[in-house]
Order: C-alpha cells, then structure tokens, then sequence
C-alpha cells in the first residue's frame, strides 16, 4: 500500500516518504577535519565510484607523471590501506586528466617514505606507445592497481601490474564499435553521411529520368501525372493477375420473391390483410374508428383494446384519489414544509451538492483526479 497526498499546485497526486537528512554523514579524511561526502545536496564525485564498484577505490587525479611522482602515488595508497594487508591496495586506481605516457618501469623506485616500487605496464588493455611497453593513458582513463607482490625494500621492491581501464571512444571498424568523423567528400558514387537533427542520413544526388508514351482513353490524352484506371461500367466487371486485366460481361437474372410479382421486366407488390392497392402504393386499410382521448388533471387512460392488427378500437378512463401522508423527520434528519435537510456532525461540512468529509480519504487501486482547489490541500489517498 502506498500513502500518498493530493499536491493542489501540481494537480496531481504524490507519494509520501520517510524525510532523509545527511548534514551528519561524513568521510573520514586522515589529519585534518571531517569532510562531507555530499556537497551542495548532492553526492561528493570523489566518492561516487567507491559507492558504485564497491571494491574499487579512488585514490585521486593524475597528470603527467614521472617514475618519481608516480612511486609518491603509490605510497600515497600504501599510507592509505596500511601496512597489515598490502593487497587492500588492489583494486585502487588513479584517473587521468590529461593524456599521457607512463614509463614502464625497469628497476627499484623510492617513494617518500622509504618503500621502493617497481610497475609493469604491459598488462594495458589500452594503445601501447611506440616502444611497446610504455603505457598510454588518455584523458578520462583508470589507471587500475591489478596486483601487487615483494616486500617493498630495495632489492625486494612492491612489484606492480598496472591495467587501464579506456574511458574514450575508440575509431569505429568493421569489427568494433566506436565513434566516427563527417565532413567526407563526394566521391564518384560514395557519398557522405550528413545529420540533420542528430540523425544520420545519406543524400544521393539521383536525376529522375522517365520515359513517357501517350495513353489515350476514351478520345481523351492523359497527362505525365496521371494514373490509367479501368472502371466497370453497367454489367461489366474487371479484375487483374501478374499484370493481366480481365474485362468481362455480368449477365444478371432476376425472380420475384414473397410478394412480390414480376411480369417480364416489371415488378409488382400486392396487398395483403389490413392493405389496399393504390396508384400511389400500398395504403393503410381504416380498421378503427375510436376517437381520441383527451384528459386533464388526475383522469387518465384505464384500458385499451386492439383489432387483430394492432389498432386501438376502444379506450376507457379512469380518476385517481389523492391521499395525504404526513412525514416525520427521524434521527440526523430536519423537516422544514416539505423541505427535508442533513445537517453535518462531526468532521462533516454541509454543502450545496450534500455533506462532505472535512479532511476527506481516498483508497483504491487508483485514485481520482481531484481538482486544483486548496479545499484538497489536506486530503489523504491509501492506493493498494
């Protein structure tokens, strides 16, 4: 069951919900104050993908990088996890806000803190650089933290295998989807695709060339525009097979049905019971000659009698009595005159068109249109 209330300024009707306040929800940055992971009543974006992927985890935005810079990110995320379960730093990753080439690097790296790092780059699912194994990162990409091995000293340093993550479009193809480029030139009988509102089209510059010969039908010429029809005249009939038109003659016999006589081309109607033949037609033979009732105040029709043919031959009229009843107004009930009137109790208001519900409840598996009055400002509706 849902409780919903009617909105008079939206006419229309909407759900009520538990109110959700989140001015005390906070994200627990290390040394310094607690931040709000919303912002402006929205969700703070530097938290939206520990939300949505659950184990992955934002670690924070990257430019261009060198081996030096890039083994301080890694310790960043290492301060982060700790030092009690170094795989917590799988599933980490770094986006790019510029395009770039990461160094696949080829020996022991310190970071800030002493540990020393070494990434392999040749697990990329994105384009490699010319050397094959630097990485190159567009903007927009994850740089994600795919595994991690060693103790983090020199000699023994965290080995790294990096992924990335393609946040951009590649070119379309024959065998993959991607995105594709306008403006080709016109070239013999390839054309360009053009858009027109967002949607793609291909304008062919086709010359129409037609043939015309003259059709004449009938004495007269039709035009270029015109379109022959065969129509069937008076007992003719026409019909049409792969392209072939069949003209041909419809003979029809008739015969005369119940009452109705034929005499070689001319059909006759005779009259039967309650009929006479005239020149005009069949006319309504007079089988009655009661005349007319006519009455006024409490006479009225009593009895009426028919012939075989359904004609009144007889009436008779009868006059009513009156008798008075006197009423009584019963519980909830006023008499004034003849005037009898409800008059509205507790939560009840009396109106014009009868008594109505001061804060009136609606239920059902639909609910009602209701007006834009503010007299439906505190209505309530329970829909199943």
């Amino acid at each position: 069951m849902i409780i919903k209330k009617w909105n008079t300024s939206t006419t229309a009707w909407e759900a009520l919900s538990p109110k959700v306040t989140y001015t005390d929800i906070v994200a627990d940055v290390t040394a310094g104050s607690p931040v709000s992971i919303f912002q402006s009543g929205k969700l703070n974006p530097q938290y939206l993908p520990d939300f949505v992927f659950g184990g992955m985890r934002f670690q924070s935005a990257i430019g261009s990088q060198t081996d030096a810079s890039f083994a301080n990110n890694l310790d960043a995320v290492y301060q982060a996890v700790g030092t009690d379960n170094i795989q917590a730093m799988v599933g980490s990753y770094f986006i790019a806000t510029t395009t770039f080439t990461l160094q696949n690097n080829s020996g022991d790296q310190a970071g800030t803190t002493g540990r020393y790092y070494l990434w392999d780059t040749t697990r990329e699912t994105e384009e490699e650089a010319p050397d094959g194994n630097d990485l190159v990162v567009e903007h927009g990409d994850w740089i994600v933290i795919q595994s991690i091995s060693g103790s983090g000293t020199q000699g023994s340093p965290y080995s790294i295998a990096l992924t990335v993550v393609n946040n951009t479009y590649a070119t379309a193809s024959s065998s993959q989807q991607g995105i594709i480029k306008l403006g080709y030139s016109e070239n013999g009988k390839n054309y360009p695709v053009e858009l027109s509102g967002g949607r793609a089209f291909v304008n062919v510059p086709w010359a129409d060339t037609n043939t015309f010969r003259t059709v004449t039908a009938g004495g007269n010429t039709l035009g270029a525009t015109e379109t022959l029809a065969f129509t069937a005249g008076t007992n003719v009939s026409i019909s049409e097979s792969a392209g072939a038109v069949t003209i041909s003659s419809t003979d029809t016999t008739y015969s005369a049905g119940n009452g109705i006589g034929l005499t070689g081309t001319t059909f006759s109607v005779a009259s039967g019971n309650g009929l006479t033949q005239e020149a005009n037609g069949l006319a309504h033979a007079d089988t009655s000659s009661q005349a007319s009732s006519n009455n006024s105040g409490r006479t009225y029709i009593q009895s009426i009698s028919l012939d075989t043919y359904g004609h009144i031959t007889s009436l008779s009229t009868a006059t009513e009595t009156v008798t008075d009843t006197t009423y009584s107004a019963g519980n909830g009930i006023s008499l004034s005159g003849t005037t009898f009137s409800v008059a509205g109790g507790q939560g009840l208001t009396q109106e014009s068109s009868g008594l109505k519900m001061t804060y009136p409840v609606y239920h059902g598996d639909t609910l009602p249109t209701l007006t834009s009055s503010s007299e439906y400002s505190n209505v309530i509706g329970f829909e199943w």
